[in-house]
């Protein structure tokens, strides 16, 4: 306990005097390709202190081969690095059989057994990730299965369910569980992807009609130290912008007393690409609330780390970034990483 605050307080007394530009550079969690560290990734690291990197199924072939590429990427690292992978279960496993690691159940399947059984099952997949060096989970998705017609939650089998309620017992089982073995858990897509028709992967997406308020409750009720807000408009909660640009929207989660990280679901979705400045939407997104921003270079031309950093030194010179709020940010990110566990 001692030594956590310890480090907290080295962290935050660092930064008062860090360069702007590793403050910011602090704020990104990206993509790579490879199944071995980039060179040019590896000297970034060695110099800078990123965010945190994302890992998906084109970087991983075995368990071998994860915990050399893992162990690398902390050998590069001269600062504290969150490694982080999709792992939900079912449909959404980055750590797959076929490439020789344990496979689990979707989370509509672990919401027919009872929480002892949820908990050994998340235990497990928990254990796993920490063994293969994984520190940072986006999962669970704690959308409630509102709408039967829905493809990307309720289709794939993603949510734990339409109760609020049981949804709220499952995903803490869930964030238990990865907390107990070191894992970071990250709870998605706030405000509630479960009622909508459409998918923000490959554009925009309104959710007015179809949300309902009860879609609140798991973000809000669930203890986990992250959320990853999702890129849909709600014109019931803001009538200007999607939830990750939505300051009235993530103000919901302050509120409602959470205190962690917010991340932002991929930038290079559609839902953003396709309709914002991609510079801008990464200023605004911070701005109205975000702390950290994924961008998983997998769904658009991939953009290096240098050329993101220099986006958002271009908006804080502008005047559309504010230093107080890439200190706060940089604050939260680094009461986060004082976590870690080795």
């Amino acid at each position: 306990m001692f030594r956590g605050f310890l480090l907290l307080w080295i962290a935050v007394d660092l930064l008062r005097a860090e360069p702007i530009a590793d403050q910011l550079s602090r704020l990104f969690i990206i993509g790579f390709e490879g199944k071995t560290v980039p060179a040019k990734l590896c000297d970034y690291l060695s110099h800078h202190p990123l965010g945190g990197v994302i890992l998906f199924s084109k970087n991983i072939s075995s368990p071998k081969q994860l915990q050399s590429l893992t162990a690398d990427l902390r050998k590069c690292a001269k600062y504290p690095l969150l490694i982080g992978v999709d792992e939900e279960g079912g449909l959404v496993q980055r750590l797959s059989r076929k490439n020789g690691f344990d496979s689990f159940p979707k989370p509509s399947e672990v919401a027919k057994v009872s929480i002892s059984e949820a908990g050994a099952i998340y235990r497990k997949m928990a254990k796993m990730l920490h063994q293969n060096g994984i520190n940072l989970n986006f999962a669970p998705s704690v959308d409630l299965a509102i709408n039967p017609k829905n493809k990307i939650i309720v289709g794939y089998g993603r949510s734990f369910g339409s109760d609020p309620q049981k949804v709220i017992a499952y995903g803490s089982i869930f964030v238990k569980a990865m907390q107990e073995e070191g894992v970071i858990p990250v709870l998605k897509h706030f405000p509630g992807h479960g009622s909508s028709h459409g998918d923000s992967h490959k554009g925009f997406v309104d959710v007015t009609q179809s949300w309902k308020q009860e879609e609140l409750e798991p973000f809000l009720k669930i203890k986990a130290p992250m959320i990853m807000s999702a890129h849909i408009y709600n014109a019931r909660l803001d009538c200007k912008e999607i939830a990750t640009l939505s300051k009235p929207t993530l103000n919901l989660l302050r509120k409602g007393g959470f205190r962690g990280v917010i991340v932002s679901d991929d930038m290079q979705m559609g839902a953003i690409r396709k309709h914002y400045k991609f510079q801008d939407a990464l200023a605004k997104s911070l701005m109205s609330g975000v702390d950290m921003l994924l961008v998983g270079n997998q769904l658009s031309h991939p953009i290096s780390i240098d050329a993101l950093v220099a986006m958002l030194q271009a908006s804080y010179k502008k005047g559309d970034l504010t230093l107080a709020r890439i200190k706060e940010a940089n604050g939260k990110i680094a009461k986060l990483k004082a976590t870690i566990k080795e």
